[in-house]
C-alpha cells in the first residue's frame, strides 16, 4: 500500500502585497486566510421550515504574523498611517508557494490597522490584518 508523502516547508510561502514582498514572518502560525462569509448559511423557522442563502460576498481576511523589527511591519505601518487620515491604500495582494500554486489573489487589498504592540523580554510578534476586496482561493 502507498502512502501520500508530502513535504511542507515553511519557506516556501510567498506573500507580495503591492510593490513589497513581505518577509520576516513569525516562527510559528504566520499566516491565516479566512472567508468573509459562510458560502451558505441555514434559516430556521418556528416550524422547522428551513431556507439557505447564498452569500456572494467574496472577500478575505488575511491575518500575517511577523517578528518584531523586520521591515514588513514598517511598511504596512506607513500603509496604515494613511488611515487616521480618511486615506485607504490599496494595492493587490498575492500569496503564493514558490512552486507557483496561488493560495490566494486580490486585485484590491489593504491593511485594517495598526496592531497591538505586546513588549516583554523577548522580543515578540506583531499581527497584521489584511482584507480584500473579491478574492480567489486555491484548494488549501
Amino acid at each position: 500500500m502507498s502512502r501520500e508523502f508530502i513535504v511542507y516547508n515553511c519557506k516556501d510561502i510567498l506573500i507580495s502585497f503591492g510593490p513589497y514582498s513581505l518577509t520576516g514572518l513569525a516562527d510559528d502560525a504566520f499566516l491565516t486566510i479566512e472567508d468573509m462569509a459562510e458560502e451558505v448559511s441555514p434559516t430556521a423557522g418556528c416550524d422547522g421550515a428551513l431556507t439557505t442563502s447564498i452569500d456572494p460576498n467574496a472577500c478575505s481576511k488575511v491575518t500575517i504574523t511577523n517578528l518584531y523589527g523586520v521591515k514588513a511591519n514598517r511598511i504596512l505601518t506607513r500603509l496604515a498611517a494613511g488611515l487616521r487620515q480618511g486615506e485607504l491604500i490599496t494595492h493587490p495582494l498575492l500569496i503564493k508557494k514558490r512552486t507557483g500554486e496561488v493560495l490566494l489573489s486580490a486585485e484590491t487589498a489593504w491593511v485594517a490597522k495598526v496592531p497591538n504592540s505586546d513588549f516583554g523580554k523577548k522580543a515578540g510578534n506583531r499581527q497584521w490584518v489584511i482584507y480584500t476586496a473579491e478574492s480567489e482561493r486555491d484548494d488549501v
